[in-house]
């Protein structure tokens, strides 16, 4: 190998090498945590930094699963961001960009994302609230003390002809998703004495 190759292979490695120790984001942002100091060994698959997209902001909040088929996404959502000044807020106009797929087993909630606009002093972090338009539906509900819990079962006694029937119910809170119908004569408050298939008069004695 003459000289000249010799030096262009050395310029070819050096430049390899010195390609290791540039770091190239995928997007325009801003350094918002640093996890790692000079001189610190860089091992393949760990962090070295915190980089957020300022072009534009998003609010992740949680929606009861009773509402959230009132939500669709491209709604226009009203959103409000603690300012950090005395309490003040600043109100903004979001986008539902997407709806959660599954229910939070613990919290019976689905995730919702809605972006927001570029606005002055917006800052990652920053605590909101969505105030979400709900269109007017009908709805079934009963008392909170016609609600007979047993493990993991929901029912509610209901009347039929003098007699009553403990009916098994599909409820989110206080509303009946299925297994009652309006008219239904339910009992509230059942004594232990009501059980299924006693004779019942009115207010349940």
């Amino acid at each position: 190998m003459s000289g000249t190759e010799s030096a262009r292979a050395a310029s070819e490695a050096a430049g390899t090498t010195e390609s290791f120790a540039l770091i190239t984001a995928p997007f325009d942002g801003v350094v918002t945590e640093k996890m790692v100091e000079p001189g610190n060994m860089a091992a393949p698959g760990t962090p070295l930094m915190r980089l957020e997209d300022t072009r534009g902001f998003r609010l992740d909040v949680r929606v009861d699963e009773s509402h959230i088929g009132q939500i669709s996404p491209g709604a226009i959502v009203s959103v409000s961001l603690d300012s950090g000044t005395g309490g003040a807020t600043t109100t903004v106009s979001g986008t539902v960009a997407e709806i959660g797929r599954a229910v939070d087993a613990d919290a019976r909630a689905f995730l919702v994302k809605i972006t927001l606009p570029d606005a002055a002093g917006l800052r990652s972090g920053t605590f909101g609230r969505a105030h979400f338009s709900a269109r007017a539906r009908r709805a079934l509900t009963v008392p909170a003390g016609a609600l007979v819990h047993r493990g993991q079962m929901t029912s509610v006694f209901v009347v039929e002809k003098g007699i009553a029937r403990l009916r098994l119910v599909n409820a989110s809170g206080s509303e009946i998703l299925a297994g009652l119908s309006e008219g239904d004569v339910v009992i509230v408050a059942a004594p232990p004495t009501v059980i299924d298939g006693r004779p019942v008069t009115a207010g349940g004695r």
